[in-house]
């Protein structure tokens, strides 16, 4: 899919979840500001929840990104709030970000990572270094983690930045390396930022 057509959609495309074995999915996004003058910085706040009282699992936490006309800023620990035994140190994780990029390892409600990887300039899969026990508080309580993102240089004051964003557990079978079937990605969002003079 390429750029062009992603952006008819990307302003349409709202949190989607999958009531799988998942921990958390997205139900909140948030950007502020909404428009950036060339130089400015956006954060992006998103909000996630446990998926359902059923579907609990102890996994890492991972959140795979794409920018275009945008750049990565700061990212924030994972669970800033606390809630699920956090805040957790994170990393960003290459290896990650390969294998849920590559076809049938990474669908929610029918659009894979896969199809769009070409829409966006950057991709980056960021994740918990710990285990997260997605059972330890309420449904009602927030797994909080928000990033920063940079207008990119050279673009137009007449155009936006878009951004996508899937979350996933990442059951490791305990070797520390990301390998093809140990993803279950669980929500997907995207939308835009608009760029201003």
């Amino acid at each position: 899919m390429g750029k062009s057509r992603f952006r008819l959609i990307a302003a349409g495309l709202v949190a989607f979840g999958l009531v799988l074995s998942s921990c958390f999915t997205i139900r909140v996004i948030g950007v502020s500001p909404k428009a950036l003058s060339p130089g400015g910085t956006a954060k992006v706040t998103v909000k996630l929840y446990r998926a359902s009282s059923g579907t609990d699992t102890t996994t890492r936490v991972v959140l795979l990104i794409g920018l275009t006309d945008l750049d990565f800023g700061t990212v924030s620990l994972f669970d800033k709030k606390g809630n699920f035994g956090g805040p957790f140190a994170r990393v960003s994780d290459n290896a990650a970000r390969d294998v849920m990029l590559t076809a049938g390892q990474c669908t929610v409600s029918g659009v894979a990572a896969s199809d769009i990887a070409g829409a966006f300039d950057e991709w980056r899969a960021f994740r918990t270094i710990a285990v997260v026990d997605s059972s330890t508080n309420l449904l009602s309580k927030v797994f909080k983690v928000t990033f920063d993102v940079d207008r990119a240089a050279s673009t137009s004051n007449s155009s936006f930045g878009s951004y996508v964003v899937f979350s996933a557990g990442w059951s490791d079978d305990g070797d520390g390396v990301p390998e093809t079937g140990e993803f279950i990605c669980t929500s997907i969002t995207s939308g835009s930022v608009a760029f201003q003079p």
